[in-house]
C-alpha cells in the first residue's frame, strides 16, 4: 500500500498496462481488475481512472473493473473499522461514475464483518455497482452465506466453507471463482466437490495480487485446477472460460458461438488434455475484437 500510495500514477499505469499485455500474451482476452491498494478516497477513484483509461486502449485486454477500497483497513485507520467501511459505501458513487462496475469486499476474519461488508454492498448496489465478495478465505466468517443473501455475482477463493455454503451459493445463482494458486499459497482448498455436487457454477482467475499469486497465465490456473483441485479438463477450461465470463456477468463472451465476441485464441496443442501436463501452455494467435492481437 505504501510503494502504491508514493508511485506516481503515470508510472502505475504503465506498470499495469505492461502486466495486462502479459495476460493477453498468456491468452486472456478479458481480465477483470481491482483496485485495493490505496485505501483513501482520492487515491481509489484515481486507480479506478486509470483502469477506465486502459480499458479503452484496443491494444490490451478488455477490463472489467471492480472497486476493493474495502480490501483492507488503512494502518492510519487501526481500530476504526465501522467509520471506514462507513465511507467506502459512500464513495461508490464516485466510483461508478470513475468507471468502476463492481465493487468488491474482503469478507473475513481480521477484516470487515458480515454486517459491515452487508452495509458497503447495499450502498454499492444503490450506486449501481453489481456487488461480489471475497468470502470466507481465512476462516468461515459467513461470506458465503452474504453473497448468497444478496445475490451476488461472485464469491471468490471460499477456501473455509463447506457444503452448506455451496448448496446455499448455487440456489442464488452465485458463482464461485476459485483461485488455485493463492489456495496452494495458503495452504488449504476450497470445497470444490461440493460445489460441483451442488451445481454451483464454478470460474477460475490468477488472483494476480502482491501477496499470495504472481500468476499472469490462465492455462497455468487450468493446469493447476486439474492436479489440485481434481477437476476434469473439460470442466476446468469450461470455468476459464464460460465460468469466467459468468463471474463477471457478461453473456457475449467466453464460448465460441454466432453473436458472440470474437475473442479467440489458437493454442500450441493437439488435444485439451495438453493443459493437464503442459504448465504454461502458449497461444499460438490471440484475436481481440475481431482482429489478430499477436501471433
Amino acid at each position: 500500500m505504501k510503494a502504491t500510495r508514493e508511485e506516481p500514477i503515470s508510472a502505475l499505469e504503465q506498470a499495469t498496462a505492461r502486466r495486462l499485455w502479459n495476460w493477453l500474451e498468456g491468452g486472456a482476452t478479458t481480465v477483470e481488475a481491482k483496485t485495493g491498494y490505496h485505501l483513501q478516497r482520492e487515491g481509489e477513484l484515481e486507480a479506478t481512472r486509470l483502469l477506465a483509461r486502459l480499458a479503452q486502449r484496443a491494444d490490451l485486454p478488455r477490463i472489467e473493473i471492480t472497486f476493493l477500497a474495502a480490501h483492507a483497513l488503512p494502518p492510519d485507520r487501526w481500530a476504526r473499522m465501522s467509520s471506514y467501511a462507513k465511507e467506502v459505501g459512500e464513495w461508490c458513487e464516485d466510483a461508478y461514475l470513475a468507471g468502476a462496475r463492481f465493487c468488491d469486499v474482503f469478507c473475513d476474519r481480521g477484516y470487515f464483518s458480515v454486517p459491515q461488508t452487508r452495509s458497503i454492498l447495499r450502498a454499492a448496489l444503490k450506486a449501481k455497482l453489481i456487488p461480489r465478495i471475497h468470502a470466507d478465505e481465512l476462516d468461515r466468517t459467513g461470506g458465503a452465506r452474504l453473497a448468497a443473501e444478496l445475490h451476488a455475482v461472485s464469491a471468490d477463493h471460499l477456501l473455509r466453507a463447506n457444503r452448506a455454503d455451496a448448496i446455499a451459493l448455487a440456489g442464488a445463482g452465485v458463482v464461485a471463482t476459485l483461485a488455485p494458486g493463492t489456495a496452494l499459497s495458503i495452504g488449504k482448498l476450497p470445497p470444490v466437490k461440493e460445489l460441483v455436487e451442488a451445481g454451483a457454477v464454478i470460474a477460475l482467475g490468477t488472483d494476480h495480487n502482491p501477496g499470495t499469486s504472481g500468476i499472469t497465465s490462465m492455462s497455468v490456473v487450468v493446469a493447476l485446477a486439474v492436479a489440485v483441485f481434481k477437476l476434469s479438463v473439460e470442466r476446468a477450461l469450461l470455468a476459464a472460460t464460460l465460468g469466467g465470463a459468468n463471474s463477471i456477468s457478461r453473456s457475449d463472451r467466453g464460448v465460441v458461438s454466432a453473436h458472440k465476441l470474437a475473442d479467440l485464441v489458437l493454442w500450441e496443442a493437439e488435444h485439451e488434455g495438453a493443459f493437464a501436463w503442459a504448465y504454461g501452455l502458449k497461444p499460438r494467435v490471440v484475436w481481440l475484437r475481431g482482429a489478430q492481437a499477436f501471433a
